[in-house]
């Protein structure tokens, strides 16, 4: 969930509900993370779904590191997400 946003950030708003990708601190409470890496999650996902998703989306990519998310984060928003449901 966004805590806050930053002043040159567009689309995001404090309150929204976000999945995304971080190479560090994941498990902290709060990050700072690129909006590039952040995308909106459908209001019936639990967050238990919608951080399952883009671990689906990795596993789909053969040989994927990690250590380079651009590729994963091009993977990642080439699934669209409408109606509440993945297309």
């Amino acid at each position: 969930m966004v805590a806050a946003v930053g002043e040159n950030v567009d689309g995001l708003h404090e309150g929204d509900r976000v999945v995304g990708l971080t190479r560090f601190g994941a498990y902290a409470s709060h990050i700072n993370v690129a909006p590039k890496y952040l995308r909106p999650f459908p209001n019936n996902w639990s967050f238990t779904e919608a951080a399952a998703y883009p671990v689906q989306v990795l596993l789909s990519i053969p040989r994927v590191d990690v250590c380079y998310l651009d590729a994963f984060l091009s993977a990642f928003t080439s699934h669209r997400i409408r109606n509440e449901q993945l297309v």
